[in-house]
């Protein structure tokens, strides 16, 4: 596996190139708007030193994205979701208690792209892209059974955030006229952040108390990821289908990995 520096190095290179060929292109940019909808969810519970927590986080966004004349690309995007009552299991000691309520997450980032060859509709291109989610859980309900206190009601609040920065080789394959397919593979060094707390209050005779759990998880990591997707070659408009695999496993007890779907809708002008 790569050092941390060599791929911060390997990185460096990139924005040289990068902006060495912005001080010779005549800046013609095409403009490119995206629509998509994306959701990963990790394939077990994250494990980190016993304390476990779950991730999962569905969008729906834009894209924004400019093409030079000088075979770099630069992009934006903005994704947001909500579901009303979402199932949040909260993990601790090896006891797991279900809650409910609302979950809204956002996620947004950028990407850097430069072609690196091309031949006869081949191709092989660098990306480099940094994203940030937060996924924000404040007001949840559950319930506990205790053979000493009977069913104590329970609140709680949490908030996930996974940062990653990914640095990969991407090589398009044409299918025919109509279609390409991508294949890309490379590495992400990733955060995963997790502050959650639990309260709730119990009787016993005459006296009442109130009991709060706290749970924090802070762990970051280097893994490989992997992505393979098919995209519609047509002028005007085009269709995309990705799925990727993104590996914790360099700081996770389980081997957990992020598994993710994305489907896009690209207009041109």
């Amino acid at each position: 596996m790569f050092k941390i520096k060599h791929y911060r190095f390997l990185f460096g290179k990139l924005v040289a190139v990068t902006l060495i060929g912005i001080g010779q292109s005549a800046w013609a940019v095409d403009l490119n708007v995206s629509s998509f909808i994306h959701y990963e969810e990790a394939d077990k519970r994250v494990i980190i030193g016993g304390d476990s927590t779950r991730y999962g986080l569905g969008i729906a966004g834009f894209e924004v994205m400019a093409d030079f004349e000088n075979k770099l690309s630069v992009s934006a995007s903005l994704g947001y979701g909500y579901h009303p009552n979402q199932r949040v299991p909260f993990s601790r000691s090896g006891r797991s208690v279900d809650f409910y309520g609302p979950v809204n997450g956002i996620s947004y980032g950028g990407t850097l792209k430069y072609e690196l060859w091309t031949k006869s509709d081949y191709s092989l291109v660098s990306k480099f892209s940094v994203t940030k989610r937060e996924i924000d859980s404040p007001s949840l309900v559950g319930s506990v059974e205790s053979s000493t206190y009977g069913t104590v009601a329970l609140t709680g609040n949490a908030v996930n955030n996974f940062d990653t920065e990914d640095l990969l080789l991407v090589a398009g394959i044409p299918l025919g006229g109509a279609a390409f397919l991508k294949i890309s593979g490379g590495l992400s060094n990733w955060h995963l952040k997790t502050n959650a707390k639990v309260s709730g209050t119990v009787t016993l005779g005459p006296m009442t108390s109130t009991i709060t759990l706290p749970k924090t998880v802070n762990v970051t990591g280097q893994d490989p990821i992997f992505n393979i997707a098919i995209a519609s070659n047509n002028p005007e408009h085009n269709f995309e289908v990705e799925l990727s695999n993104r590996s914790l496993q360099s700081k996770t007890d389980n081997n957990v990995q992020i598994r993710a779907i994305k489907l896009t809708y690209e207009f041109k002008f």
